[in-house]
């Protein structure tokens, strides 16, 4: 059910996005403010990503040989690309996971219902 729930919302999400922009700019205030809040969450889970992506790099993969008694791996040897790569999986893990359970509310699952034969072609 909550799978379901959450393909529901995931398409809703998109259609409102790509598709319907402009629905929520010109009426429906409070539906208009439940929308933009989401988008406005979406927004801020990328910077969110890309702060923690850099932190990460700089806290854990970047050689700082002064406050380390012993190291894990030698960090020389490991490509820069893999360093930022892990780091970034990282922080878009935890942005993501945030956002998918940001989604699961009821305002914006009472928008999406209500919006439902636009954008879904099962119903």
């Amino acid at each position: 059910r909550k799978t379901k729930r959450m393909s529901l919302m995931r398409q809703f999400l998109w259609w409102a996005w790509t598709k319907e922009n402009k629905r929520w700019t010109e009426s429906n205030n409070e539906e208009r403010i439940v929308v933009h809040r989401h988008f406005s969450h979406g927004r801020f889970m990328g910077g969110f990503a890309f702060v923690t992506t850099v932190l990460t790099y700089y806290t854990f993969f970047r050689r700082i040989y002064n406050f380390r008694a012993r190291e894990i791996l030698n960090m020389r040897e490991i490509p820069f690309a893999l360093r930022f790569g892990i780091s970034a999986l990282i922080g878009c893990a935890i942005s993501y996971d945030m956002h998918i359970k940001a989604i699961y509310d009821p305002d914006l699952y009472r928008v999406a219902l209500k919006y439902r034969s636009f954008y879904d072609s099962d119903f």
